[in-house]
């Protein structure tokens, strides 16, 4: 039986009746943070449907996805931007993958680049933590290149080092946590391989943001990259938004070769 709780609920075995794998799939992908887990109690544990959903939109049929440091490569080079990380015979792999990928299929085949936590953050302190992070999406003032509102969330990538550390300095919650799902305000996509975080935190830009109280220097992903993260959100408006960009980026390369 399914319960509510700001969020459709489901056991593993109705999770992994909707992705069509055994229980100990449903178990190793909460595991992972691929899913959503709510324990309740000492042992009882329901799983996110919007979680479910989100991981089968990923993992549908349209080839195998990139290594972490070649889906960056491939949002990279979209974005026009230098990829030091990879060899020529990668970088030319790539350059012929993007001549015949749509936008939905390039989300796919780059969604291993991080892994996806949400986190409750009190509001206060979202301008400070966003300063620890590569910003991306539609955070800050980014949301005006996808035509989007402005929202009091944030988006941005971190390396697997520094995570512990974050979440203790800002005291970031989870919903299994006890924070409730709708007031979910950060997002981070935590890169794994501190070598692909390290050329990509050098190859990132850096822009000034004009705040109500002072202006400040952050680090953005580029756009490419940008779009890919809302083209895997499941608010209607921001995947379309991520696919309408993707859409126009890989038009403006293709034509530029």
């Amino acid at each position: 039986m399914s319960i509510f709780v700001n969020d459709t609920l489901l056991t593993r075995e109705e999770a992994a009746a909707k992705l069509a794998v055994s229980t100990q799939r449903v178990s190793a992908l909460c595991s992972n943070h691929l899913l959503t887990a709510y324990t309740f109690g000492s042992r009882k544990i329901l799983i996110s449907l919007d979680s479910v959903n989100r991981y089968k939109q990923q993992n549908s049929k349209s080839g195998r996805a990139y290594a972490p440091s070649l889906a960056f490569a491939a949002l990279f080079m979209l974005s026009g931007c230098e990829v030091s990380w990879i060899n020529r015979q990668q970088k030319y792999r790539i350059e012929a993958y993007l001549r015949s990928i749509s936008p939905q299929d390039l989300v796919n085949r780059s969604k291993n680049r991080a892994k996806t936590m949400e986190y409750w953050c009190r509001k206060s302190r979202l301008a400070e933590l966003s300063k620890h992070l590569i910003l991306s999406a539609a955070t800050g003032n980014m949301h005006t290149q996808f035509q989007l509102t402005q929202v009091d969330k944030i988006e941005g990538y971190i390396s697997s080092n520094n995570l512990g550390d974050l979440i203790n300095k800002f005291h970031l919650k989870k919903s299994e946590d006890g924070a409730d799902s709708s007031i979910i305000n950060v997002r981070l996509r935590v890169i794994e391989d501190s070598e692909v975080f390290y050329f990509i935190r050098q190859n990132s830009s850096s822009r000034i943001t004009e705040g109500t109280q002072e202006s400040s220097v952050k680090s953005f992903m580029p756009i490419a990259v940008c779009a890919a993260d809302l083209a895997e959100s499941f608010d209607v408006r921001e995947r379309q938004a991520g696919l309408n960009k993707l859409s126009e980026l890989l038009t403006t390369y293709n034509n530029a070769k």
